[in-house]
């Protein structure tokens, strides 16, 4: 790994990826050719790392740590040195479960949804070790806690609508159920709306509502996001802005799309823990494409030069303080 003393002493910005077109790649031009003094970005390239060793990048973009977890001890290496990372490696999960409490707890509307022990466990589990589990489950009492069928049955932690099921009765329910094996799901209430949105937000102040087609993920034929600039009332866009910045705050995400569906006037915030957020230019049209790398280049640029405090748990507050100011002031 490059020390920082082989660098220029000017901001780095590093960028991990997987397989996604050719964002990444226009991303690093992008931040370069804004020719801002003393800033450049590039590709992270990275083997062995020994534990508390510095990380030469001041901010590091992550869009991969969640598939492979070399890179998530890497990023979480890096924020304890003081680099900023997007997104904070330590709420870097899928658990959206517990994301729907935080938006019921700061007054975010979100379908009815219910935990649900999972249908298998793990292999060297016996019966004993379940006995806090309650069972059999009380089905009519969880369809009822939802509004009755139609209801949704999803993963907790999950992404790219990957076995979601929309089940119309107890059969259909039992089925899915029966296939969802060790993974722990959510049955939550079926929002039968009128319009759906995702709301791209960067840095947690730029934001763009889209128009969006959920039946993209069935029907790849379909397109998934749709160029229309007056989808919303003024009013309606204003509700889901705020609150789409809202929940990016709470949940400290600097890269995020918040899904909301509206039903009869009302938006329901469907899915808002999608901190990769599609960005191929076939995807997301050429149109909202140059917003995104505009708008993420925007953001790597002022957290190079001013970064905002970072975000961790109390007892170790004051050694990533501490790292972050060393690196602000060139030590």
């Amino acid at each position: 790994m490059r020390l920082r003393k082989e660098v220029d002493m000017g901001k780095l910005v590093g960028i991990l990826h997987g397989t996604e077109g050719p964002f990444p790649y226009d991303l690093i031009e992008t931040i370069n050719k804004k020719n801002i003094k003393g800033v450049r970005a590039e590709m992270i390239k990275t083997g062995a790392v020994g534990a508390g060793e510095k990380c030469s990048y001041d901010v590091i973009i992550d869009r991969i740590s969640h598939c492979l977890p070399y890179f998530r001890d890497y990023t979480r290496n890096a924020f304890l040195n003081g680099t900023y990372v997007i997104n904070n490696p330590f709420r870097f999960f899928l658990e959206k479960y517990f994301a729907y409490g935080v938006a019921r707890k700061i007054g975010v509307k979100v379908p009815r949804t219910v935990l649900i022990p999972t249908k298998d466990h793990p292999k060297g589990f016996e019966d004993s070790d379940l006995e806090n589990l309650e069972f059999p489950l009380k089905w009519e009492e969880i369809i009822e806690q939802v509004g009755g069928f139609p209801a949704v049955l999803k993963p907790s932690e999950g992404g790219g609508w990957r076995d979601v099921y929309i089940v119309h009765d107890m059969d259909e329910l039992m089925d899915a159920y029966d296939k969802s094996g060790t993974t722990v799901m959510t049955l939550q209430e079926f929002i039968n709306f009128q319009q759906y949105v995702r709301v791209l937000v960067y840095g947690k102040k730029y934001v763009m509502p889209i128009r969006y087609n959920p039946g993209h993920k069935e029907d790849p034929s379909q397109a998934a996001y749709i160029v229309d600039h007056e989808h919303l009332s003024p009013e309606m866009g204003k509700i889901v802005v705020n609150q789409a910045i809202k929940l990016c705050e709470v949940l400290d995400y600097d890269m995020n799309s918040v899904e909301f569906a509206i039903e009869d006037g009302v938006p329901y915030a469907i899915d808002f823990c999608n901190q990769v957020p599609d960005s191929r230019p076939d995807v997301v049209t050429p149109h909202y494409y140059e917003w995104i790398l505009d708008k993420m280049s925007a953001v790597a640029i002022e957290y190079a030069l001013n970064p905002p405090p970072i975000s961790c748990w109390p007892s170790i507050k004051h050694l990533v303080h501490g790292e972050m100011e060393k690196r602000v002031n060139g030590e």
